[in-house]
């Protein structure tokens, strides 16, 4: 199955009734059963290879589609309780029901649902996982070049959507708080309306800049990612000596800060879990304990993560079964109110929070069946010089081979035409191999969406015909 799982399909089902008490799917017929296993479990699973599968007619395939979409016990497993239940709440749901994704899939203009702002000069972490050009900066010239451009885009916004206050995010690329400008950045795309986000590594968020820069306290919400849980951790990753304790305290001291302003901000961490370091979740959650007790506000969100880039080799089986046990006792210190901070466990380690065991790495998009135009509707990256990026890993200065990916730069055209011409007109994206490390988690689940519907279709069935009801086009 393409994301990755394998599964005993008994004790997959028994795991289901014990959790979500469905005794109503024993009533379904065999294959119509299979069929919601499928769903749960691969999203992605197109119709025509369902109905080679069981031997079934399309005509036969869609009378168990109808019947299964008026289950509600049915749609309730699948998208909620099953293995790939962030897969359908996070990505897919929410976009089949966007006019951004139809646009995607019928190739026709839409203004991008989501920009990144890459504001960033250079970074102080050389982290192994990164994608960056170590030796590649921006210039303080550029930097001031691209406060126009950010400034020009939040101008220009057709503000389009109900949800076109939460169009920009700031991130990188590059260390963004490298960049002086962000702080007005922020206040500036907060004045037109807009619910600004911010990704940092938390380096330089120190209390003399958060002093000197109040305007931060204008962010909807703010995400420090941490790497590390001590300072040996820390230095092997970042290789920075020094900074595991510079992080921590940054952190504490701007949430006693935003306790004194009664802050309403959403403050969160991000975390990427790598091969062989399980254990050290649960020594991050104690730090997230101690943060929350000391500073006395509490850090709001979690965001734990496996990691994605391709020379990866991914959590080892043990690595499950001891995150298995870790994510059980998370949930104790949870239901005990030692833990207030919220998870989010993402598309790979969803399925360990209800012990699903046997399911291996999430596997990633084959790039034969990558979108030609990719799918700037959805996102795009624009960095300091006005270069507007499709796909989340390749907005970064002087990475080789990631200018392929450049559509257009914001000047004598705005970034409406840069989009049209690219969709509307002849260029294309030509993929190897090697362009799977440009694209992250959400890219690779859009495309793998993207070409399910259209195989559908291409087969007869329509999306509108298919089992889960909530997503709809």
């Amino acid at each position: 199955m393409r994301v990755g799982y394998s599964f005993d399909r008994d004790r997959l089902l028994g795991r289901f009734d014990e959790t979500v008490k469905l005794t109503g799917l024993d009533e379904l017929e065999t294959t119509a059963r299979n069929i919601v296993i499928d769903f749960a479990v691969d999203p992605f699973i197109k119709q025509e290879d369902i109905a080679k599968k069981y031997n079934l007619s399309k005509e036969g395939l869609l009378s168990i589609n109808q019947k299964l979409r008026d289950n509600q016990h049915v749609q309730k497993l699948v998208t909620e309780y099953g293995p790939a239940s962030a897969y359908w709440l996070n990505t897919i749901i929410p976009l089949t029901n966007s006019h951004h994704f139809q646009a995607a899939l019928s190739n026709k203009h839409a203004y991008p649902n989501r920009i990144g702002l890459h504001p960033g000069m250079s970074c102080m972490f050389y982290c192994h996982f990164c994608p960056r050009n170590y030796y590649a900066n921006y210039t303080r010239s550029q930097a001031d070049h691209g406060l126009s451009i950010f400034k020009r885009l939040i101008d220009e916004d057709p503000r389009d959507t109900h949800d076109w206050p939460d169009r920009f995010r700031i991130s990188g690329g590059h260390e963004p708080l490298t960049n002086p400008h962000v702080p007005d950045i922020i206040s500036y795309a907060t004045s037109k309306g807009f619910r600004m986000q911010l990704y940092t590594n938390g380096h330089n968020l120190t209390k003399t800049w958060v002093k000197k820069n109040p305007s931060i306290w204008d962010l909807h919400a703010l995400r420090v990612s941490m790497y590390g849980v001590d300072d040996a951790s820390y230095e092997a990753t970042t290789k920075k000596a020094g900074s595991f304790d510079i992080v921590k305290q940054n952190i504490i001291d701007f949430l006693s800060e935003a306790r004194a302003r009664g802050s309403a901000m959403k403050f969160g961490i991000n975390w990427i879990i790598l091969p062989g370091q399980t254990k050290d979740v649960i020594k991050l959650i104690n730090l997230i304990k101690e943060i929350n007790l000391t500073s006395r506000r509490n850090v709001d969100f979690l965001t734990l993560r496996e990691d994605y880039s391709p020379e990866q080799a991914g959590l080892t089986r043990e690595d499950r079964l001891d995150l298995i046990e870790i994510f059980d006792w998370i949930k104790v210190e949870q239901k005990a109110g030692n833990l207030s901070t919220k998870i989010d466990y993402g598309y790979a380690l969803t399925p360990l929070l209800t012990g699903y065991t046997d399911f291996g790495n999430i596997m990633r998009t084959p790039y034969h069946i990558m979108d030609p135009k990719g799918f700037p509707q959805l996102s795009l990256q624009v960095d300091n010089l006005g270069d507007a990026y499709v796909y989340h890993g390749t907005a970064y200065l002087g990475k080789t081979g990631a200018d392929k990916y450049i559509i257009g730069r914001i000047g004598d055209k705005d970034l409406e035409q840069i989009v049209r011409d690219h969709i509307e007109g002849n260029n294309h994206f030509i993929y190897d191999k090697n362009d799977l490390e440009y694209i992250d988690s959400f890219d690779n689940a859009a495309t793998l969406l993207l070409d399910q519907i259209r195989s559908d279709r291409a087969y007869g069935i329509d999306w509108s015909q298919r089992l889960v009801k909530s997503a709809t086009i």
